[in-house]
């Protein structure tokens, strides 16, 4: 039996998460205008009957419905539904082959020191799990490396649209992953930094990547990004490192961090949490993301994916609204608390004129249970519709 070209299609779409949304991009360019329900911005009070128009891939208007012509085509409306910006997971190993924590591409396991690793050579932009992020409205990830060493590598921020790479990439690099329960930790930073500090004295083009990478911690334009906050005081010696340096500094998951959060305020160290948001540590349950933005720390939630989990970070940020946090602070969590803490929120985290129409429509109130993700944007193209 011969199949028709439209079966065909069907067939190798439904088992081709990139074809599809390609295919999804060029059949849907022509979308200028978004409403709906209620417009989270993110940068103030969300609109009621809100609408966002699109113009040459950045958000060109936001305003009351009434404001725009919903004649017009190009216009998806969902009278009952919510837009919210693209959401941005910033602990993410998802593509990388292997355990974060153990063999594989996310972890160079033959040394402990290697701030001259870049995690986009281990990044398969192929990978399905680009296109299982995106369907839970993750429009932006910060792929870094494991954490089984001292100094892991190199991290970036990726667009999780499609290959090529570098029409995917937004920044690299975007950090430093570092991790702060191995005892030498102290004593690796310090050599490291020590010698890139000597080495800003006396420029050469023949300087080693290492050297470059510590250069760019000391001006400050990237962040080291530590993996620990465990119980025990191990981020004690990072924070001096980070403080002899003037770094910097971001932790992620941070797991006893309410017992020493006034150092934290103090020197206003923002906070990646996640997956893991409750804790029952010392006999008391502590949502550990309402916390510590109680104490008037920039926090963020992220899923620490090693395949397609980052999908559901919405459903992380709903848990965290449960048990403390409001609405607009779990949407801040995953949105423009995200963006601020990687100096990303220029372009991308809030819907607000001249930054990328990166852009997500529900077809309910967000964190309801029965509401989906109905489509989402990138760069002012549609990559996945429900």
């Amino acid at each position: 039996m011969r199949l028709s070209h439209s079966v065909v299609t069907a067939a190798i779409l439904s088992t081709s998460p990139l074809l599809q949304a390609t295919c999804e991009a060029q059949a849907a360019t022509d979308v200028t205008l978004l409403c709906a329900a209620r417009v989270w911005t993110m940068a103030g009070d969300p609109i009621s009957n809100g609408c966002v128009q699109i113009a040459d891939g950045r958000v060109a208007r936001v305003g009351q419905r009434s404001d725009f012509d919903t004649s017009l085509p190009g216009v998806v409306d969902r009278p009952n539904g919510e837009i919210i910006p693209g959401i941005i997971d910033v602990h993410s190993h998802f593509t990388l082959r292997g355990d974060p924590r153990g063999a594989g591409e996310a972890n160079e396991r033959s040394r402990s020191f290697a701030p001259d690793l870049d995690i986009l050579d281990a990044f398969d932009p192929y990978d399905p799990s680009v296109a299982h992020a995106r369907s839970g409205g993750v429009t932006t990830a910060l792929v870094t490396p494991g954490s089984i060493g001292v100094v892991s590598g190199r991290s970036a921020l990726v667009k999780t649209t499609a290959p090529p790479l570098s029409q995917m990439v937004m920044r690299t690099p975007a950090g430093v992953k570092g991790t702060s329960w191995r005892p030498e930790t102290y004593d690796v930073f310090d050599h490291w930094l020590g010698e890139a500090r000597a080495a800003q004295a006396r420029p050469s083009s023949d300087t080693a990547i290492a050297i470059k990478v510590g250069e760019q911690l000391l001006r400050r334009e990237i962040p080291l990004v530590i993996h620990g906050g465990y119980p025990g005081g191990e981020i004690e010696p990072v924070l001096a490192i980070a403080d002899k340096y003037a770094l910097r500094l971001i932790i992620y998951h941070c797991e006893s961090c309410d017992e020493n959060y006034e150092e934290l305020v103090a020197r206003k160290i923002p906070i990646v949490v996640g997956p893991r948001i409750m804790y029952w540590n010392r006999g008391r349950e502590t949502n550990l993301a309402s916390f510590l933005m109680s104490k008037g720390l920039l926090v963020a939630l992220a899923s620490d994916a090693s395949s397609g989990e980052s999908r559901y970070l919405m459903d992380d940020a709903g848990l965290a609204l449960h048990y403390g946090l409001t609405e607009k602070q779990a949407l801040e969590a995953i949105t423009i608390n995200a963006a601020r803490i990687f100096h990303a929120d220029d372009r991308i985290g809030s819907l607000t004129p001249g930054k990328d129409a990166d852009v997500v429509v529900l077809s309910g109130p967000v964190f309801r249970a029965r509401t989906h993700v109905d489509l989402v944007m990138i760069g002012g193209r549609v990559w996945y519709e429900r």
